[in-house]
């Protein structure tokens, strides 16, 4: 293993556990334990759609990454994925329309500003997420230090302006993550234009594009992922809905510090491994067929097990 790309992922790792703890600390002290209550659970909400509905077509994506590249279509894929989580805010947004004095009640948060967070969660969530692996997957690892760490930064700085200068509430937190990731998506997306990642594309070329497109992958390869991500979302965290209703804001707040420490550092374990390996395996598969993929998979759980443990 290259030792200097371990510690460089380690260093961007912790410095997003470090902004997670921060903001976790910044919350209660000029929020209150509460608003870290309802924090995490709006974030939870959130992860319950990206697990269910986005990740499995971000994971495709990353799959596909190199592939798209070389093929010039990845500007195109980029453009569809960005209809889709906003075809996808907007039916939330609709379905959410009917509930809104329930969704008020339970998250402490005014339906309008929810609808705004879902949009901003969905859609540049999404594709700052997705578009930042890929930096990872091109071994631009400089860029993708750079990006990571000034999220983390950002995601810190600007909800704190909003809450000192503007209103002192947890929508404004909010509004400013949203902003942060706003700000980083563009970056990024920069980035790839800079770099020749994005062909060039018209009306006509993306029609003979879009014929191209195998739609049927796509759906035999994130069915199945979708499924296993909301049973692992159920499973590790579908607990909380029902905790914070027993035990109440307060103490559900002081348990959302201690688990952010304790799963944060494990999670800092996996996330390294599989970024050191990702690169490696998508390459791999690229350049042949799942043999050429399979012998950096299996090095990488093999040392997920050993740190693990």
């Amino acid at each position: 293993m290259n030792y200097f790309t371990a510690i460089t992922h380690l260093g961007i790792r912790g410095s997003i556990l470090a902004a997670s703890l921060v903001s976790s600390v910044l919350i209660t002290r000029l929020l209150g334990l509460e608003s870290l209550a309802q924090y995490n659970l709006i974030l939870i909400t959130f992860n319950l759609i990206t697990f269910s509905l986005l990740g499995p077509i971000g994971s495709y994506i990353h799959r596909m990454f190199l592939d798209f590249i070389s093929t010039k279509t990845l500007l195109l894929v980029v453009i569809l994925f960005t209809f889709y989580l906003a075809s996808l805010s907007l039916f939330i947004i609709a379905c959410s329309s009917f509930f809104e004095e329930a969704l008020e009640n339970y998250y402490k948060v005014e339906v309008v500003y929810l609808w705004i967070l879902i949009f901003s969660n969905i859609v540049f969530s999404g594709l700052f997420f997705t578009l930042l692996t890929g930096l990872n997957i091109l071994n631009r690892l400089l860029a993708f230090g750079i990006t990571s760490v000034s999220y983390a930064i950002l995601s810190l700085l600007i909800p704190c302006l909003l809450i000192l200068y503007i209103s002192q509430t947890l929508v404004a937190w909010l509004l400013g993550v949203a902003i942060a990731q706003l700000i980083m998506v563009l970056v990024v997306i920069a980035f790839l234009n800079y770099h020749g990642n994005f062909e060039k594309l018209s009306f006509d070329i993306a029609r003979k594009d879009l014929g191209k497109l195998d739609y049927k992958s796509v759906l035999n390869f994130c069915i199945p992922l979708a499924a296993a991500n909301i049973l692992g979302f159920l499973l590790y965290n579908g607990f909380r809905f029902f905790l914070v209703e027993d035990i109440g804001s307060f103490e559900y707040g002081r348990f959302v510090v201690a688990y952010t420490v304790i799963a944060g550092f494990f999670g800092i374990i996996e996330q390294v491994t599989t970024a050191i390996y990702q690169p490696k395996i998508y390459k791999g598969l690229t350049l042949g067929s799942i043999s050429f993929g399979l012998d950096p998979w299996n090095k990488s759980i093999q040392n997920l097990i050993v740190y693990l443990v």
